[in-house]
């Protein structure tokens, strides 16, 4: 299955139910959280009752995601999450293409759970045994098929700045902002959509990080380095110093002429030595 795309079938279970649970995969990321948060804004705003369940911990700068906090751990709370699985109307899978993705206890409750079931994902090759699916192989993110979806079922004018934050996290974090192939055309304009409502887009960013470096290794051995932080952290000194490189403040490049993983060690070693003093 490359591509299925079942917006108002999807919008129409949601209407139907009343009790919602959003499940996504283990060691939950940018994109896992940032769509089912909004995904569960977006099912807040039509008057139902949605609970996000996560497999176990996802990483602690993830927390600024509108409504992360409220997420239920799986691992923390079995007997809450197999009671509100119980009870519940509806459930999606977000992120992920089969239910072993949540775990072997979970995914275990998941595929005894006789309930409606549907999946958001992009990953290849999912599993068949769902109601419904919106699917497709060539967006960018899960983030990006849930902005599609609220949009597409008619429903855009319930998007606003909350769940645009949460989804343009699942993107960024899945596109590599914005350097990975999978990034589209559609990708781009679904992000001017979001800035058109009001998303700040330097407001996204991961709390507790104030630098960070993307690496690319070009087919020739060399390696091309892109520097971004916060604040008064000053990455152009730090590429001209010590990667051929520079740019802004906050904003710089650079390159090596050493294998990715030398150059990797590298950086460690100069970002440490740096941060340490």
């Amino acid at each position: 299955m490359g591509k299925k795309l079942e917006y108002q079938e999807t919008f129409q279970a949601i209407q139907n139910a009343e009790k919602i649970v959003i499940t996504t995969h283990r060691s939950p990321d940018g994109d896992a959280i940032g769509s089912s948060m909004g995904l569960a804004r977006f099912i807040e705003k039509l008057g139902k009752n949605c609970r996000v369940i996560v497999p176990d911990e996802f990483p602690e700068f993830l927390n600024w995601i509108p409504g992360a906090n409220k997420t239920i751990r799986f691992d923390k709370n079995k007997d809450l999450v197999k009671q509100i699985l119980s009870d519940s109307d509806l459930v999606f899978s977000l992120d992920y293409n089969v239910k072993s993705r949540v775990g072997e206890e979970f995914g275990r409750l998941l595929e005894k759970l006789e309930k409606p079931m549907i999946m958001i994902d992009h990953h290849r090759e999912p599993a068949q045994d769902y109601d419904h699916y919106i699917h497709d192989i060539e967006a960018s993110s899960t983030g990006q098929l849930v902005y599609d979806f609220i949009s597409f079922s008619g429903n855009k004018d319930k998007i606003d700045i909350g769940i645009c934050e949460a989804l343009y996290s699942g993107i960024l974090t899945d596109t590599g902002s914005f350097r990975f192939p999978s990034t589209s055309a559609r990708t781009h304009a679904i992000v001017g959509e979001m800035m058109e409502i009001g998303l700040n887009v330097s407001k996204v960013s991961i709390k507790g990080v104030n630098f960070s470096c993307l690496m690319k290794e070009n087919e020739n051995g060399s390696v091309r380095m892109s520097f971004r932080s916060k604040g008064d952290f000053d990455v152009n000194t730090f590429a001209r110093a010590n990667f051929e490189g520079g740019g802004h403040l906050n904003a710089a490049g650079g390159r090596s002429k050493t294998s990715l993983a030398e150059t990797e060690a590298r950086f460690v070693e100069k970002a440490k030595a740096l941060l340490l003093k």
